[in-house]
């Protein structure tokens, strides 16, 4: 009995992460799926075959630990948390093997190969107070990051954010709306700028629209397809309902609050992309600078091919979430 195969080092788990394992095919084996910590987060039993394929990526969706960045957050950082060390030990009457350690990513290929993670559509529109990130999947490779200030079409201003050499995972961009407008001399009330992300001196450009003078009420942020954290302004609260439990003493045992929050008017092209939040292994709201875990209620949404429209979403607050601002 052999492991023969083991997926790639920093392969995205958002895909497939493969184990092969070899038997003799009369016996069946245990495999168990052991963490960074060595605790058991998943077992599977298999039998009757030569060979055995398991892809881990199931099990390890049920430990996603990620966060979105905060506002003491660096400009430019690795995301640990996103590089996940495992191994799988099988066992089989006396016989047992282990594998060697494998570091995967909580991430997925990206669009058209492009190392963003991200997906919004752009010029990225954000407020004064928001707070967003840039998530870029590299390998042994060093990433540059410029913010470029744009008038008239053309490069007015650059500040230099950091560099990272020889990185490989995840490397994360804090797009702080409060520290672009104190590296610009613009008195705009619209503020174009982009940031510049050079891999290995190869740029990648992302577009942004400021709006100076503007502030957003909340946001929604959440893990989009290709495993990047996007985040979007929303205008209001809606309504806020409250469901409460009580046991055979009529004792209130848990109180389970709900907010339908509403979008800005959006043109069909966000208010598809939006519909990513339904999908998300992992949704929070951004309110008054903390943020929030929450789960979304919508089983659907409609939208409206090539016409204005709001988005709305049910959100099933945890830990009591008040969102009253």
């Amino acid at each position: 009995m052999q492991i023969s195969n083991t997926p790639k080092k920093f392969a995205p788990l958002f895909g497939e992460a493969i184990f092969e394992i070899e038997t003799n095919g009369t016996q069946s084996a245990d495999i168990e799926i052991i963490d960074s910590l060595n605790s058991i987060i998943g077992i599977k039993r298999v039998s009757n075959n030569l060979v055995h394929t398991i892809n881990i990526m199931p099990y390890m969706l049920g430990n996603l630990n990620i966060e979105p960045v905060n506002y003491e957050s660096p400009n430019l950082t690795m995301d640990t948390q996103r590089i996940v060390p495992i191994k799988i030990k099988v066992s089989s009457g006396d016989q047992e093997v282990q594998s060697s350690v494998v570091p995967l990513l909580y991430a997925s290929e990206s669009q058209s190969n492009s190392p963003i993670l991200n997906s919004a559509p752009t010029p990225k529109l954000i407020y004064a107070n928001s707070l967003e990130q840039i998530d870029v999947l590299v390998d042994n490779q060093t990433i540059s990051i410029d913010v470029e200030f744009i008038s008239n079409g053309t490069v007015s201003g650059q500040q230099h954010w950091g560099t990272l050499e020889n990185q490989t995972g995840i490397v994360t961009i804090a797009v702080n709306a409060a520290k672009i407008l104190e590296a610009t001399e613009s008195d705009s009330k619209i503020i174009p700028f982009r940031f510049k992300i050079s891999i290995d001196d190869k740029p990648i450009y992302i577009d942004y629209l400021l709006m100076a003078d503007c502030n957003e009420k909340l946001s929604v942020k959440w893990i989009n397809r290709y495993g990047g954290i996007d985040s979007h302004p929303f205008e209001t609260i809606l309504t806020e309902s409250m469901e409460v439990s009580r046991n055979a003493m009529a004792e209130c045992t848990s109180v389970k609050k709900s907010f339908t929050i509403s979008s800005e008017t959006e043109d069909s092209v966000i208010a598809h992309w939006l519909c990513e939040v339904m999908q998300s292994r992992k949704v929070w709201i951004a309110i008054n600078k903390k943020i929030f875990e929450v789960d979304i209620q919508n089983k659907s949404i409609n939208i409206m091919h090539d016409q204005l429209q709001k988005v709305s979403f049910i959100v099933a607050a945890k830990n009591n979430l008040n969102l009253n601002y």
